[in-house]
């Protein structure tokens, strides 16, 4: 049987890293899981090292991280050739920045394809747990329901007609900030337009279980009643 390689282009979310103590990086990352335990369930995540001055830090804050039980795949930003050594010594691959496409980080830079969302994926399935579906340049239409722990993507506008059960859905992928999300009945785990996101306990309780629309303005996710 023959072995075939092929390049991919992923959504990674990264975690910034900046020259604080391993316990209080261990301290933060926990109190972030606890407040959104499924946004974090089996995500593969990417450290960036930018900010971190002491390259002989980096054992302690690789083990702080490994212990609040995240999926570290490799590191980013890496611009000291010491912590560069240090880094690839301890088997933690350094990722070529141009392959990386940050997903719900308030810091990633929007690479806009507006002209390239040309058609409009339908679903018309429910969403399972632990599932993906992604709308490659194009709007995504769910006219089922949507199970806690799956992920919705669209480099488009997202129109869900089914049930939000939990989920991530994230509209403008590609960074485009014009998209918007509509729903029928609102209970995301999390929820993102261009890389700014809401997590399930920062969403106004008033607007849960209705029908709703969510855009961007002025860098802020702005939620409305549809009827």
């Amino acid at each position: 049987m023959s072995i075939k390689f092929k390049f991919g282009n992923f959504n990674l979310s990264i975690i910034y890293i900046h020259d604080i103590s391993s316990e209080e990086i261990y301290k933060k990352i926990q109190k972030k899981i606890k407040q959104s335990p499924n946004f974090f369930n089996n995500v593969p995540i990417v450290i960036s090292v930018k900010t971190i001055v002491h390259p002989n830090h980096w054992t302690q804050i690789y083990k702080a991280i490994l212990d609040t039980g995240l999926c570290i795949i490799g590191v980013c930003h890496c611009r000291n050739n010491i912590l560069r050594n240090i880094i690839l010594k301890s088997g933690v691959p350094i990722l070529n920045e141009e392959i990386i496409k940050t997903k719900y980080s308030k810091h990633a830079i929007p690479n806009i394809q507006k002209n390239n969302i040309k058609k409009t994926k339908i679903i018309n399935i429910p969403i399972r747990s632990g599932q993906q579906i992604y709308a490659r340049n194009s709007d995504l239409i769910i006219t089922h329901n949507i199970n806690n722990g799956a992920e919705i993507i669209s480099d488009g506008n997202i129109h869900i007609y089914g049930t939000m059960n939990g989920g991530r859905v994230i509209a403008g992928a590609s960074g485009d900030e014009t998209c918007q999300i509509f729903c029928t009945h609102f209970l995301p785990e999390v929820i993102s337009i261009s890389g700014k996101y809401l997590l399930h306990e920062q969403l106004p309780t008033k607007f849960l279980n209705k029908s709703v629309k969510i855009r961007l303005q002025d860098k802020i996710l702005i939620i409305q009643n549809l009827f």
